[in-house]
Order: structure tokens, then C-alpha cells, then sequence
């Protein structure tokens, strides 16, 4: 993973590197709406980390902190992360790579400014068994719903306060799709 400072771009102005995560593979990225952290789902540790993006800050292009994924072991992986439209909350949506398979929805209050966690986390056990699947969860711009697919299952449409289905389509073959509001 590899963080650029692009303020020519447009000009064609060459981007600089400022900013790199090695030896660590990434399920998803995803920038807060201020712009200001980049949040990444690490298959390596099982963990949400976050990288400081603000090109005014001391710790631009840092990696500045990490979050866990509550849970018995062994551990789930976050493989798609949401954040709501004031930055205030980050969406995991967790597989368990190893042993049964199992799905959860992990949520965290955050700083919108620093990324960091605000309180600990809630985890929503979503479904068990089943085979290892790409999904994915998308808040809408409103920040009171979300999208959930899950390959060989309804496109789930969530009520983001509860976690609870608004509505589901009958079953659809998703595979490797990317969805956004």
C-alpha cells in the first residue's frame, strides 16, 4: 500500500510517494469523507489499521494506528469497510478465513479527525458455514442504511440503527461485484 502526494497531478506534475505499508495484503480501502484517513482491511493481522492522509499534518503518510476485530479465536478478516457520511462511525464486514466460516458486522464509533476509536467495538454475528465469499457493505450517503451482498444470497438492504433487513431481493449470483450508492 502506497500513499501519493499528488498536488500538481493535473498539471502533470509527477505524484510522490510520502506514505508505504509493506508485507501486508489488503482485503479493502477506504477513505474517510473528510479525506483526512485511509482505512485498510489487513488479511495479514486480521485487523482494521488507518493511515493519516492529511497533507497538513506531521503524520501525513503514516501508518497511525490499527483496530481488532472482537470475536473468539480464531480471529475474522475484516474484507469490506464502510464509513458513514459524518465519519463518525467504521463498518467491518468479517469472514473467518480459517476453520468454520463464519460472517460478522463489526461497528466502531471513531474520531472523524484521527481515525482512532472513539469506544470499543460491536460485532453482529451475521450467518454461519457456507463457503468463503467476496461481499460486501455499503453505507448509503444518508448514513441510516446499508447495502450487504453475499455471493448465492438476497442483496440485503439494512437498516443501519438496528442491522436489521429493510428489505432483501430473492436470491442473486453475485460474484466479485462492487457496489456504491
Amino acid at each position: 500500500l502506497e500513499l501519493f502526494d499528488a498536488p500538481g497531478a493535473a498539471d502533470g506534475v509527477i505524484p510522490q510517494g510520502v506514505g508505504n505499508i509493506t508485507g501486508r495484503n489488503m482485503s479493502d480501502l477506504e477513505f474517510n469523507p473528510a479525506g483526512l484517513i485511509l482505512y485498510f482491511g489487513d488479511i495479514t493481522t486480521s485487523q482494521v489499521g488507518f493511515m493519516n492522509t492529511d497533507v497538513n499534518s506531521p503524520q501525513f503518510g503514516l501508518n497511525t494506528g490499527s483496530m481488532n476485530i472482537p470475536g473468539p479465536a480464531p480471529v475474522e478478516t475484516p474484507m469490506s469497510l464502510s464509513v458513514t457520511p459524518d465519519g463518525e462511525n467504521l463498518y467491518a464486514l468479517t469472514q473467518q478465513l480459517t476453520g468454520p466460516v463464519a460472517r460478522s458486522l463489526v461497528h466502531w464509533p471513531i474520531n472523524p479527525l484521527d481515525g482512532s476509536e472513539d469506544a470499543g467495538p460491536t460485532r453482529t454475528v451475521i450467518s454461519a458455514g457456507g463457503a468463503l465469499r467476496h461481499e460486501r457493505f455499503v453505507v448509503s450517503p444518508r448514513g441510516d442504511a446499508a447495502v450487504r451482498t453475499e455471493y448465492g444470497s438476497p442483496l440485503h438492504l439494512m437498516n443501519l440503527g438496528t442491522l436489521v433487513d429493510i428489505d432483501a431481493t430473492p436470491p442473486v449470483q453475485f460474484a466479485n461485484v462492487e457496489v456504491d450508492f
